[in-house]
């Protein structure tokens, strides 16, 4: 028979022309095995980091992991859920009473900062969008019959939204795209970008659908303004506006028309296959992109400010100071690199910073905020950045902003770059010094943001905003020390007697890993260490902690060893004043042992 649970079997034997045998029992315990643990998500390669929930099905099992590459026992620490913000590997077993501890499973999470892309919609375009003066427009225009077109001459060549440069469609032929599945290279990008409009009037609540390559899909429901009037819909920005059209017989009319940007968060950890654009011939669209939830994301669709000019262009609205001045766009270049990341700059000549502004954010757990920037007109003290999450909580920031002609070396402000001179009424070159300024925030990573509120102040103003992944931080290492079996000191040295019996007990007791180095080669990976080994003088012991984010922290010790027996003598009274020519007795008296 088969046993598969603790079961007790008796027997007997039985033959003919014999007596029955005694009665045998036999006792058999099957000790059950604990599930193995899970990971929510799945372990993967994902472009943002994630929290990853370990899980178990058997009652009052407890999770314990490590990700050191250490294999898990029942003393690892115990895991619920950790934050993984770089490459990392888990292993983590489960744990219960009366139950066989469960197998290791093993789960790697790749942590990918997907560069940004903008798709090459070519071979898609089915509409004409774009006409120069004096074209008529073709195919009924952007408008379906109706024979209108945006002005090449005033939208440009160019749109960017999200820091991503979107090239525009030729002029004068098939250049936009409508009611159409745009297939994608396959990656895991995080965020969904569209550029473009609705026509003959707003159209509500359109359906953008992206096909993933395992079968399932996202939908969005989104509504589209018109191209002649923003109706600010929610999740919608105004990327450029142009102050004319193109009308039947490519005349001009004096009519602005609006291209506008859409965000869309897709699912983490799912390669993008296809973008099903609005079924509607009404929703035209000129530009699709991909990216990383976290990153660097500019602050175009915002701009406010004419910030950056180029020599021989007076910069315009009163520049970046408000009084005639801007960056020189020949010094400043096209990027800035600030904390690892690059920000793209908006283009010269055009609106390119942001002043008093509120920033919407596509929705994502960030860690940090980046500002570059520049207070005008004098240094701006306390001034407030609000960023306001899903829940309705917010968290505010005070900083105090140097002018940009002069450092004032506030805590927090960081000089990104400085140019030698800046750009000065009717396009003059003004031989002026000028600074950009970086800020860093650190913000809820627990919560969902969703806004950023600029200084409400017109003499702060940026040129560039970033976001990222939450940074792990290091855990603090309380010490203690147990001497002779005694009472747990808080204290990271001690000076004891040779022979001395000394334990080091560092906290926090559990979550994390650690790892000792000592004298002569000593190493444990034991939160506390026992017996240490001594020799005479100073003894260095170093511990490392590692918490469940990866973030390391160290702790050192410094243990003193000096002789422990001193002897404390007299002369005998025979000896007193006689010591010369005699042999005197030294009675050691009070012998006692001296810790220092």
């Amino acid at each position: 028979m088969t046993v598969s649970a603790t079961t007790t079997i008796q027997a007997i034997a039985v033959a003919t022309g014999y007596n029955n045998s005694a009665v045998v029992s036999g006792l058999y315990t099957i000790t059950p095995t604990v599930a193995t643990p899970t990971f929510n998500p799945l372990p993967g390669t994902y472009n943002s980091s994630q929290s990853v929930t370990l899980s178990d099905t058997t009652p009052g099992a407890a999770i314990h992991c490590t990700t050191n590459n250490t294999t898990p026992t029942a003393a690892s620490p115990v895991c619920t859920t950790l934050t993984v913000s770089s490459t990392t590997t888990i292993q983590a077993i489960a744990v219960a009473t009366g139950y066989n501890n469960s197998v290791v499973d093993t789960g790697t999470y790749t942590i990918t900062i997907i560069s940004p892309i903008v798709v090459n919609l070519g071979s898609y375009y089915n509409v004409y969008a774009i006409a120069s003066p004096g074209s008529w427009p073709q195919g009924g225009g952007i408008d379906g019959f109706n024979y209108n077109t945006y002005d090449s001459s005033t939208l440009g060549a160019s749109a960017t939204y999200k820091g991503l440069v979107f090239p525009l469609g030729p002029v004068n032929t098939v250049d936009a795209v409508n009611n159409k599945t745009v297939t994608v290279s396959g990656a895991q990008y995080g965020l969904l970008y569209l550029v473009g409009t609705a026509v003959d009037g707003a159209q509500l609540n359109q359906t953008v659908t992206v096909n993933y390559t395992d079968g399932s899909n996202s939908t969005f429901t989104q509504s589209f303004s018109d191209w002649g009037w923003s109706q600010n819909y929610p999740g919608e920005t105004v990327v450029t506006s142009a102050s004319n059209r193109i009308g039947p017989f490519g005349n001009i009319y004096n009519e602005t028309t609006n291209l506008y940007g859409y965000t869309f968060s897709l699912a983490a950890g799912k390669t993008v296959a296809s973008v099903k654009l609005p079924g509607s011939r009404d929703v035209v669209i000129l530009g699709i992109g991909l990216g990383s939830v976290n990153g660097v994301n500019n602050l175009a669709g915002y701009y406010n400010v004419y910030g950056i000019a180029s020599s021989g262009n007076a910069p315009v609205s009163g520049g970046f100071d408000n009084d005639g001045n801007s960056y020189n766009s020949g010094l400043l270049g096209t990027s800035l690199s600030y904390q690892s990341h690059t920000f793209s700059l908006g283009a010269a000549n055009a609106l390119d910073a942001s002043s008093n502004n509120t920033v919407t954010v596509p929705a994502g757990q960030n860690g940090q905020l980046f500002l570059l920037g520049a207070a005008v007109n004098g240094a701006q003290g306390n001034q407030t950045v609000t960023a306001y999450y899903t829940d309705g909580s917010n968290t505010t920031f005070t900083q105090n902003f140097s002018d940009w002609v002069s450092s004032q070396k506030y805590s927090g402000e960081t000089v990104v770059t400085t140019t030698a001179n800046r750009i000065g009424p009717g396009g003059v070159v003004n031989n002026t010094a000028v600074n950009v300024y970086g800020y860093t925030f650190t913000l809820n990573s627990g919560k969902t943001l969703s806004s950023l509120k600029l200084p409400s102040n017109r003499n702060v103003a940026f040129i560039a905003m970033g976001l990222a992944a939450p940074v792990a931080q290091p855990t603090p290492i309380v010490p203690y020390i147990q001497v002779n079996s005694g009472s747990w000191q808080q204290i990271s040295s001690t000076t004891v007697a040779f022979g001395s019996s000394l334990n080091l007990g560092p906290q926090p007791v559990s979550g994390g890993s650690w790892s000792w180095k000592g004298p002569n080669g000593y190493t444990s990976t034991q939160r506390q260490i026992n017996n240490i080994p001594l020799s005479f003088g100073s003894n260095v012991f170093v511990a490392t902690y590692t918490n469940p984010s990866g973030a390391q922290s160290t702790q050192v010790f410094t243990i003193t060893v000096n002789f422990g027996a001193i002897g404390v003598g007299r002369l005998t009274r025979d000896c007193r004043g006689e010591l010369g020519g005699h042999t005197c007795a030294l009675t050691e008296i009070a012998p006692r042992i001296a810790n220092r």
